[in-house]
């Protein structure tokens, strides 16, 4: 039997119609991964259901797909903060001139 990847019910339609399953997928709310090694074989699974979807080839492994998930939303939510101060400070800027 295969180690698993399960997908949220949005990706569905994507994967269907041909689309990769990528980190955001896998990581997002309704998405489990089993503890798999890069270049693993892996049954694509859907959330609330038993049968695979599809099967598949990691082109990373489960540890990496998490570290880049984390390490990109932390990246952009750092961005979005300091852009946000930095949009503050301008508007401060011309409502006091």
């Amino acid at each position: 039997m295969l180690p698993h990847m399960q997908v949220d019910r949005g990706a569905v339609k994507f994967i269907l119609g041909g689309a990769q399953v990528m980190c955001r997928g896998l990581t997002s709310k309704g998405a489990k991964m089993d503890d798999v090694k890069e270049n693993s074989p892996v049954a694509i699974m859907v959330d609330g259901k038993q049968s695979a979807i599809g099967v598949g080839l990691t082109l990373l492994s489960a540890q990496d797909m998490f570290r880049f998930f984390f390490y990109y939303y932390f990246n952009l939510l750092f961005l979005l903060l300091f852009f946000q101060k930095k949009i503050i400070e301008r508007i401060k800027i011309l409502v006091l001139e």
